[in-house]
């Protein structure tokens, strides 16, 4: 680890106008790694240069450009199906200093809320009316239909400020939420709209715990799909038809992956997608860097150049 001695001396030389001595400070500085971030933060509080300060922000920044896309390789490599974690690595693109903590109180709270009305041999359509009264009418989740393509919208931390955000971050809440009720929700990777599937319960009944359960269910153990819920309609429930309907209206011949339950790295990726798109409008590209470094991390490379809209906002009830 660099010294403060080593590190006041660096910091000094990046108002060199020498480039490659500036050149040799920065490399020098990138190469301690994430460690050095609260050094940095420290130095950049006490800085009076402004050009000094920004450079400053600029070695930060890509610090903790860094630090992500390593945190989020070893989601991809070892824990992929942590939904809760990988929602938490991309929020950290725009709040680096997100606290998961934090939001883990806010989704217990939730859970709780929804588990005080479970009764003992209910079915999955009052369990999902349940949970539906809990998310939509206790807490208000709602669609974003004024600002939809903001990228805060994409971030779980404030979508679970704000209770409102875009169709696949409502259906993560929902299903992250969902699971730990021990309810077989999971998302579903349906074009230019993202639901959710509800699954038949095939082995024995498991109790819904007041405990908190943090668990991420595997679709590979339960049976077929009961019905589908549209989180960015307050959870309203549809079934197959409705799917045939929405694909032949956008012409697009069905495929299994329309129907069946998708696996969260899926559900990352298109997250990915819509904040490509969304910094892409917004024209702020030093974030369009960002998630096109996340997305090479997940193996989209071959879609680095494509910045259409995936999220787009669908009722079944207009569909049918």
């Amino acid at each position: 680890m660099i010294s403060p001695g080593e590190l006041k001396a660096l910091i000094y030389l990046l108002d060199d106008n020498d480039p490659e001595v500036l050149s040799h400070v920065e490399s020098k500085l990138l190469s301690e790694g994430p460690a050095l971030i609260p050094a940095l933060e420290q130095r950049w509080e006490e800085e009076e240069n402004p050009a000094v300060m920004q450079k400053l922000e600029q070695l930060i920044q890509l610090l903790q450009q860094s630090d992500l896309a390593e945190a989020l390789g070893s989601w991809y490599r070892k824990d992929r199906d942590n939904l809760l974690d990988a929602c938490i690595l991309l929020a950290r693109i725009q709040y680096p200093g997100l606290n998961p903590k934090e939001l883990n109180v806010m989704l217990e709270k939730i859970r709780l809320d929804a588990w005080i009305d479970f009764r003992e041999d209910i079915s999955p359509l009052e369990k999902i009316a349940i949970l539906n009264h809990t998310f939509y009418q206790k807490h208000g989740f709602k669609g974003n239909t004024n600002d939809y393509h903001a990228p805060d919208n994409s971030f779980i931390n404030r979508v679970l400020e704000t209770h409102s955000g875009n169709p696949i971050t409502l259906a993560s809440i929902y299903a992250i939420v969902a699971q730990r009720l021990n309810l077989p929700v999971f998302g579903v990777n349906l074009p230019q709209h993202f639901v959710l599937c509800y699954l038949e319960e095939t082995g024995p009944e498991t109790e819904v715990s007041p405990f908190a359960k943090t668990q991420f269910l595997n679709p590979e153990h339960y049976g077929q799909v009961l019905f589908y819920i549209n989180p960015f309609n307050q959870g309203q429930i549809f079934g197959r038809k409705n799917i045939d309907d929405f694909l032949a209206e956008l012409k697009l011949e069905p495929r299994p992956s329309y129907y069946q339950p998708c696996r969260p790295v899926d559900m990352v990726q298109r997250m990915l997608r819509n904040l490509l798109y969304a910094f892409t409008r917004q024209k702020r590209y030093d974030k369009v860097e960002t998630v096109k470094n996340l997305m090479r991390v997940l193996e989209m490379d071959d879609e680095l150049d494509d910045t259409s809209d995936s999220t787009g906002n669908w009722n079944p009830e207009q569909s049918t």
